[in-house]
């Protein structure tokens, strides 16, 4: 690219007031700045609404907030962010995760040097009692195998693409709910795009939180179902072993160990 690539940043928020200031704080304090952010508000709170003003205040980047109630979901709300979005590249950033101050910078450095129209880093896990831990580690080279049973570390906090390959791709696929994060970056990698994966623990990915959909073995179950009936025909007979197990598992852990 000839140009340094703008960024513009979407955060979705879902009644999550206190986490949300830490998110958009670390976006605040990035070494490289980004043309905008945009938060995307699916409750349409007007507490939400005050603490977004009060936050933009204080920023020298541009903050719009939408306003947008939906059913959809968090990609729903990725998704109407991205189409306000005026940047080469977005980054998105869920409301209760937080990213290390080079976070951005180094996206940069890798799309110059690269090109790559896809962006990964490394991530480090944490909790509410402040206790971390070495999080998920991209992969460099791209096995769709790998992607079918688990999530290798293709989330949205970590993810950084292009804008128009964003949209060619049709956005997040708002009807898998939780796997989209992965199906996206799949999707982009079945076109054959490439991408870089950046080891150094830039984004900080909170876990174990309540509400949090990532932990809830029914809601874990429906997006697994959802997620495999789209790619049913494409995987090996032994990937389908594997998922039946899975859906077991989900299934036990959710409904038979619970009553």
């Amino acid at each position: 690219m000839s140009a340094s690539p703008r960024f513009s940043v979407v955060v979705p928020t879902h009644d999550r007031d206190e986490t949300l200031r830490e998110a958009l704080a670390s976006v605040f304090a990035q070494t490289e700045r980004p043309l905008e952010v945009i938060v995307v508000d699916d409750l349409a709170r007007p507490e939400t609404e005050r603490c977004v003003r009060e936050l933009a205040r204080g920023s020298a980047v541009p903050v719009e907030l939408l306003s947008a109630p939906s059913r959809g979901g968090v990609s729903r709300a990725y998704n109407l962010g991205a189409q306000k979005a005026r940047g080469d590249y977005l980054a998105f950033l869920d409301d209760d995760d937080r990213w290390a101050p080079g976070y951005l910078a180094r996206a940069r450095v890798a799309i110059e040097e690269d090109g790559v129209p896809l962006v990964l880093t490394d991530l480090t896990e944490f909790d509410d009692g402040g206790r971390t831990r070495p999080g998920k580690r991209p992969p460099d080279a791209y096995r769709v195998e790998d992607f079918y049973l688990k999530n290798p570390g293709a989330l949205r906090s970590n993810l950084v693409v292009r804008r128009a390959l964003f949209h060619e791709l049709g956005g997040y696929d708002e009807s898998i709910r939780g796997s989209s994060d992965k199906d996206l970056f799949m999707r982009a990698k079945a076109r054959g795009c490439a991408h870089r994966a950046i080891h150094e623990p830039l984004v900080f990915w909170r876990t174990g939180h309540p509400g949090q959909a990532s932990t809830d073995p029914r809601r874990i179950l429906g997006n697994v179902v959802r997620f495999y009936g789209k790619y049913f025909r494409a995987m090996p007979w032994h990937i389908h072993l594997g998922m039946w197990r899975k859906l077991w598992r989900l299934f036990s852990e959710g409904y038979l160990r619970r009553r």
